[in-house]
């Protein structure tokens, strides 16, 4: 009885590791992801999408269909092992973050004159 409990739990929720893509580069509001050739996602800036995944090697494809992601180019492509819970962000790239802002120096009393 547990084992059928156990199962029928796993049918509905999922078994085994799972990738999560989370899009958090603002310079690409949409990326097509593809994993082992597989069916094509979309994920919009700001989501998460989570796939199961049997243990082994995977290739993840993610294209930005507009071609305005600096960093992603056309088309980027990883391969991975995955043997548990595989978690990414796509990020923008450093050259498009925000410089920090420099520190502003409070006047002096002469300087102030």
């Amino acid at each position: 009885m547990k084992c059928l409990f156990w199962l029928a739990c796993c049918a509905l929720v999922g078994c085994g590791p799972a990738l999560t893509v989370r899009h958090d580069d603002f310079t690409s509001r949409l990326a097509r992801l593809q994993l082992d050739g597989g069916k094509v996602r979309e994920l919009a800036y700001g989501d998460n999408l989570t796939l199961r995944v049997d243990p082994g090697v995977h290739e993840l494809q993610v294209t930005d269909p507009n071609g305005n992601s600096r960093w992603l180019g056309p088309t980027k492509i990883w391969q991975f092992f995955v043997d548990g819970d595989v978690a990414m962000t796509l990020e923008p790239p450093e050259s498009a973050m925000p410089l920090p802002a420099s520190p502003v120096k409070p006047l002096t009393p002469e300087q102030g004159k």
